[in-house]
């Protein structure tokens, strides 16, 4: 909500009757209604569709729309092969991945980071390297059945705010630039990097390009989540929850997230831009 055109502050006082139209039309009697700030910038979003807003209504009353043209990476995570958890068969198994301060992108994938399908059944394809999320689907499932749901629970790597889940697109590229982050961390963590792949700081490359390469599909594996499979539910009540969480997923093209390969390698760091490479929307 930060990154706002200054331009659309002149448009205040329509959005605010807008809001105050949507707070009492759009959501009927008996229905939760929105907080008045979530209605003000849906009411911006009527008026200026340049403002990046978010969906958190219902479903069945999607805004999801493009946000500006460039975002920022606000979470990367990675999870190691372990003999007991890594298997989706074991009990422990889980798609939520750990988070780190930085990630090393390769052509084989994400340094450190390990799936079990992608390894074993598409024997390590480089179509998937990378998983990545933008923010509005957790804000989404958030506001409505999920309010448990966190971040890196879909296991994805990179989580991107600013940006749509619609902003991506198959066979277009992104740029992933770590450069202008903050210098003392990147000093850092190019120190710890330099110990642990014999990489001197000066011969980082802190600009990644993506190609994504398909949609992801939601799979059986997220009902394990553990507000999915619920112990205080029956077993027929967590099969169904499990449906209807896919289900929900499902919904849209690039709402569970995107896989992307890699066209150059490098580091993605905490607060790095993502841009579509020829800009645009």
């Amino acid at each position: 909500m930060r990154h706002i055109y200054t331009s659309s502050w002149s448009l205040l006082p329509v959005t605010t009757t807008a809001a105050f139209f949507i707070y009492s039309v759009f959501w009927g009697v008996g229905n939760p209604a929105p907080p008045l700030e979530t209605c003000l910038w849906r009411s911006l979003l009527l008026v200026s569709p340049s403002v990046p807003v978010i969906s958190t209504t219902p479903s069945s009353f999607p805004l999801f729309v493009h946000a500006l043209s460039v975002g920022k990476v606000v979470r990367l995570a990675a999870r190691q092969y372990h003999p007991k958890n890594s298997k989706p068969s074991s009990r422990e198994y889980s798609t939520r991945k750990d988070e780190c301060a930085t990630l090393q992108i390769q052509t084989s994938g994400c340094v450190g980071d390990y799936n079990h399908y992608r390894t074993v059944a598409l024997q390590s394809t480089p179509d998937r390297a990378v998983s990545l999320l933008t923010c509005d689907v957790i804000e989404s499932l958030q506001a409505t059945s999920y309010p448990t749901l966190e971040r890196g629970d879909l296991g994805e790597n990179v989580l991107i705010e600013g940006l749509s889940f619609r902003f991506f697109q198959v066979g277009k590229q992104y740029c992933i630039d770590s450069s202008l982050c903050d210098e003392d961390e990147m000093e850092v963590g190019a120190i710890q990097r330099e110990g642990a792949d014999g990489l001197a700081p000066s011969s980082i490359n802190h600009t990644v390009i993506l190609e994504v390469t398909e949609r992801i599909q939601p799979c059986a594996n997220l009902c394990k989540l553990p507000y999915i499979n619920d112990e205080s539910l029956t077993p027929k009540e967590r099969i169904e929850r499990c449906q209807e969480f896919i289900v929900h997923l499902d919904q849209w093209d690039g709402y569970r997230g995107w896989y992307a390969k890699v066209i150059q390698e490098g580091i993605i760091r905490n607060g790095a831009t993502v841009s579509k490479l020829g800009g645009g929307k």
